[in-house]
């Protein structure tokens, strides 16, 4: 018997000193912490995971930046509530200094140094592939995490996806609630409404919850269009901003990184203390993650920009301005070009993926900008000369058709029919506070049977009376038999005012002074004006069911060499348009639509009217 009592009271200290071990494991490392409560089989949903070098890195990067949180606000905030910080600070303390360091930072004799006073990483965007934890290591587990260490510490949890703020509360509570988290670590605190160590939600009129502990922690989750309003948070944490079925409407994607501007940003208890985290999958070339960095982007001088850490699915397919290094020093452990994130993302995976996707390179490598992200297949481009023009002295556009395999269709003017002005008008009118101003989309096009001819665009933006100038510098510049305008916004006074110019032979010019409206051959201007009513179809739905066909076929020609085809840049080489062919063909990727809005309505116009030309079995014949 008293041998039994020896071995039952061994196997008990042997059962606390692996507890304690584990505890002291969960406590300094933060992705142990994850693996174990991912074990323990109490992270909801989560049963096994094949861990990767991608997790150490999203652990790793978490943990810095909360850990500088903790030795900027420790020696201000120890107390009672922190009966860990003396014994574990110090390696805590190095880490970040050795951070600091790296960024060459100085301070002057007798002054604290900044590890001790400010977060190096108060705002963080992650960038990274679907199906990568990264929502259950950041918006679940690092809630508890930090609560082991600073059970005061107040989370601010947001989401531009209704569901997921209600999900990610629920498992974070279900965690702290958890037998293996409170008995691993010897959680005391509870409830601040009831005795027991369950932990209750609040659960406020919108279904977003809100709880809170006995020790003064807060979860605060809301949706990022509800914001932090009336209350401050420690830390603000994002997860998908974007949601990825709304945010090719322009409404939509302004909505959250205006909401985030007012009433996000400055919800935090100390700014130059709090911290802020977003983890997305990029679903569009100017959503959240664009937003942010083009706002400001982290570097020593710049403590307050954005520090970005980004892992494409593919090594070397990912932004190229992406930072090669995070503040903290963290490299991509990949060296060969298309090396794989993981092996549950696989070669043959990506590869069906990206046959299936539109946006594949968008929420996979996180590069929107990168070629193959659209609809319209590159290699289906036709382009065309007129026979006046001079042999184009720039290469094709990026992916298009070399010319010595596809040389260009020559043509002469007078062998088109119907010259057609598409004009989409529809966001010409000024903007609302807040949102950026969309372009007019305007472009000449010459018909020849079912070929459709692209022989001029100045799509750009412009306000209302530059949209009736651009119109009329086109009119001088063709000799159009139509301008065909969407009944949209600005559309049906553009369509009588058009008209009443072209009747009465003048317009009201720049200077305020009559200009006479002729043609190119000096003759006054005799087209006619027609609207467009594009029904109840979506702008996606008419690219698809009208100029997506016709790309295919071959049956869009574009002028080549042209201006317009190519992308516009500013003297930092930032391409601030994109240019016809690239926004067609990154198409829904692209930043803008409206080309695909004129080229649409022009091809849907075009069905309507009889084919001008001879045919033989249902075939033209063609000169």
């Amino acid at each position: 018997m008293t041998t039994l009592r020896r071995s039952a009271a061994e196997l008990a200290r042997a059962e606390l000193r692996r507890r304690v071990a584990r505890a002291e494991l969960g406590r300094r490392s933060f992705a142990d912490f994850v693996q174990l409560a991912i074990a323990a089989g109490v992270v909801d949903g989560i049963k096994r995971v094949q861990w990767g070098p991608h997790l150490d890195a999203i652990c790793f990067a978490t943990q810095m930046q909360l850990e500088g949180w903790l030795v900027a606000n420790g020696p201000d905030r120890a107390s009672e509530a922190w009966p860990a910080w003396d014994r574990r600070h110090a390696a805590m303390i190095a880490r970040q200094r050795e951070a600091w360091e790296r960024t060459g930072a100085t301070w002057e004799d007798g002054e604290p140094e900044p590890w001790l006073r400010y977060v190096l990483v108060q705002n963080e965007l992650d960038n990274l592939p679907p199906g990568t934890l990264k929502s259950t290591i950041v918006m679940v587990c690092a809630n508890a995490w930090i609560w082991l260490w600073a059970p005061t510490f107040s989370f601010g949890a947001a989401s531009g996806i209704d569901s997921n703020v209600d999900r990610d509360s629920k498992a974070a509570r279900d965690l702290v609630k958890s037998a293996w988290y409170r008995e691993t670590f010897a959680i005391a605190w509870r409830d601040v409404d009831d005795e027991s160590d369950a932990i209750k939600v609040r659960t406020d009129t919108d279904a977003i919850s809100d709880w809170a502990t006995t020790a003064g922690g807060k979860r605060r989750s809301r949706t990022i269009n509800t914001g932090f309003t009336g209350t401050h948070v420690d830390g603000a944490f994002i997860d998908d901003p974007d949601d990825a079925d709304k945010v090719w409407n322009e409404a939509d994607r302004l909505r959250p990184q205006n909401r985030y501007t007012r009433a996000i940003e400055n919800r935090v208890n100390d700014d130059h203390r709090s911290i802020r985290k977003v983890m997305q999958q990029v679903v569009h070339p100017e959503g959240f993650s664009a937003y942010l960095l083009s706002v400001s982007r982290w570097s020593p001088t710049n403590p307050k920009g954005w520090a970005w850490l980004c892992i494409p699915a593919e090594y070397g397919h990912g932004p190229p301005d992406a930072p090669t290094e995070t503040p903290y020093g963290w490299r991509d452990w990949r060296q060969e070009r298309g090396e794989i994130i993981h092996p549950r993302l696989s070669p043959g995976v990506l590869a069906d993926y990206r046959l299936k996707m539109p946006g594949y390179e968008a929420q996979y490598n996180q590069n929107a900008k990168r070629l193959g992200a659209g609809w319209f297949d590159r290699k289906h481009a036709r382009f065309f000369l007129l026979d006046t023009d001079r042999p184009p002295a720039r290469g094709r556009p990026e992916g298009a058709p070399k010319r010595a395999d596809a040389p260009p269709v020559i043509v002469r003017l007078a062998d088109l029919q119907h010259l057609t002005l598409s004009v989409d008008a529809a966001n010409s009118l000024e903007p609302k506070p807040g949102t950026k101003r969309s372009a007019v989309g305007l472009g000449v096009v010459g018909h020849r049977g079912e070929e459709r001819f692209v022989l001029d665009d100045r799509t750009r933006v412009l306000g209302p009376s530059e949209t009736y100038w651009a119109i009329y510098d086109l009119m001088h510049a063709w000799p159009l038999e139509r301008v065909l305008v969407e009944l949209k916004a600005l559309g049906a006074g553009a369509i009588d005012e058009l008209r009443r110019a072209i009747r009465r032979g003048w317009y009201v010019g720049r200077n305020e002074e009559q200009v006479r409206l002729l043609g190119p051959d000096g003759e006054p201007v005799r087209c006619t004006v027609e609207p467009f009513n594009p029904g109840k179809d979506s702008k996606e739905q008419r690219a698809h069911g009208t100029l997506l066909p016709a790309w295919q076929q071959g049956l869009v020609l574009l002028r080549d060499g042209a201006d317009w085809i190519y992308p516009t840049t500013d003297e930092s080489r930032k391409t601030i348009d994109e240019g016809l062919f690239e926004e067609v063909c990154s198409y829904p990727a692209s930043r803008r639509n409206d080309r695909i809005d004129w080229l649409s309505q022009l091809i849907a116009d075009g069905r309507r009217r009889p084919i001008e030309a001879p045919t033989v079995f249902g075939a033209m014949i063609l000169s």
